[in-house]
């Protein structure tokens, strides 16, 4: 098997599971200190598709779809209709439900035993 069929199974691996142990790699597709260096300087380094952690884990920082979709040119796009211009709404007026927190506090006064 020469390195770039390695390369496509271990990003499909990668694409799987999401991380995966160096030494797992090694055992799986039977890879010496040097081939698999090159297949994380690969994978890092030129193809941006995954990162290292802790010397020890490839972890996978690439798209779920392996080959996106070309964007659609001029002539398969259907013409848009024009829309008036208006104003973003503010940010202010818009805050996410996840920091709205309802909070209830409690203040107690402790009792004096000591005279």
């Amino acid at each position: 098997m020469d390195f770039y069929d390695v390369l496509d199974q271990v990003q499909d691996l990668l694409r799987q599971r999401g991380r995966v142990a160096y030494r797992v790699l090694k055992l799986q597709f039977k890879l010496d200190d040097e081939a698999l260096e090159a297949l994380k300087d690969e994978l890092i380094e030129a193809q941006q598709l995954a990162r290292d952690e802790h010397n020890r884990i490839l972890v996978w920082t690439g798209s779920a779809d392996p080959s996106p979709a070309p964007p659609p040119s001029a002539a398969d796009r259907a013409p848009q209709p024009t829309l008036p211009q208006t104003h973003p709404p503010s940010a202010a007026l818009f805050t996410p439900d996840a920091e709205r927190r309802q909070l209830t506090v409690l203040f107690g006064r402790v009792p004096d035993y000591c005279g």
